[in-house]
């Protein structure tokens, strides 16, 4: 499964099976192969299978295997293979106002004002303000403030 680590100053998620890092707000960490390095209030992630990185408010994320992020101001949306929107045999992440999503092949999260929980194939999601949640196969990894379970 994936390693998950969390910087005092931010959040840090990993995915395996498309793997994924994610930082949040002047977060930097190292894991595994990916590298991630926080840039001032924005965001900056590297990961094994291609590349997700995001910078400054208005944020820009893409990843490999074709997959595709969806930014809004502060916001950063990153699906795995497939594209962003796609709930066939992609995956779909939609993001709300202050909410960062990352999901894996297959899987669906959606985030709203507060949190929700979505569903695919032993994936599973919840985000709320200034939360993270980075899924993996049939694993659930949530970060809060200060503390990643």
């Amino acid at each position: 499964m994936g390693s998950a680590g969390v910087d005092s100053a931010g959040f840090l998620g990993v995915v395996e099976g498309g793997s994924m890092v994610v930082v949040v707000v002047e977060a930097s960490e190292v894991v595994g192969t990916g590298v991630s390095r926080g840039a001032g209030a924005g965001f900056l992630g590297a990961v094994s299978a291609g590349s997700l990185g995001a910078v400054g408010a208005g944020s820009l994320g893409v990843v490999g295997a074709g997959s595709l992020g969806a930014v809004g101001a502060g916001f950063l949306g990153v699906v795995g293979a497939g594209s962003l929107g796609a709930m066939a045999a992609g995956s779909l992440g939609v993001v709300g106002a202050g909410f960062l999503v990352v999901v894996g092949v297959g899987s669906l999260v959606v985030v709203g004002a507060g949190s929700l929980g979505a569903v695919g194939a032993g994936f599973l999601g919840v985000v709320g303000v200034s939360f993270l949640v980075v899924v993996g196969s049939g694993s659930l990894v949530v970060v809060g403030a200060g503390s990643l379970g």
